[in-house]
């Protein structure tokens, strides 16, 4: 039930992943640009522990890392309310970049409209929509590598246990 207070979050028809075929023969997803100015937004964080840290004990049963790159996806629940959602970690090593530590919060996501989880899903999953964010401030390095290695935690198209990903 809503009240005279409550602002309407604004949602946009979701729309369809097409598959780009590079020249390489690799496939992309083609991620919803509005999806990171209405619902989501992939942010640089310096501590992991604030958003994260018991999401991240509770899945990987440690500490999340201590050392930069962090980044947290975050869902806009209300206008005024954002919510974690996700969290990916870089560490770079002189000119490669190793992706690791990678989560995403169900239950957020099972907390969201129903209109806005199929936006989500259209876009690849919140993997493919944090990657999206992320691999562009990833520019200035030739590779990044990532391992997935629990699919429990992806909902992205096509990752399944012990997926070694690339990025060239």
């Amino acid at each position: 039930m809503s009240n005279d207070h409550e602002l309407a979050i604004p949602t946009h028809p979701a729309r369809p992943s097409p598959v780009d075929a590079s020249a390489s023969g690799a496939e992309t997803l083609a991620i919803d640009p509005g999806l990171a100015v209405s619902i989501i937004r992939v942010e640089e964080v310096a501590d992991a522990e604030f958003y994260v840290g018991a999401l991240f004990r509770d899945r990987f049963r440690g500490d999340p890392p201590d050392y930069p790159r962090h980044f947290v996806a975050l869902y806009k629940a209300t206008p005024n309310c954002f919510l974690t959602l996700g969290y990916i970690h870089f560490t770079v090593f002189e000119d490669v970049c190793l992706c690791g530590g990678l989560i995403e919060d169900r239950r957020v996501l099972m907390r969201m409209p129903a209109a806005e989880q199929n936006r989500i899903k259209a876009a690849g999953g919140v993997v493919a929509v944090m990657f999206h964010q992320t691999l562009p401030r990833m520019r200035h390095l030739p590779a990044v590598w990532a391992q997935a290695t629990c699919a429990s935690g992806f909902s992205t198209p096509g990752l399944r246990p012990s997926t070694i990903l690339s990025f060239w």
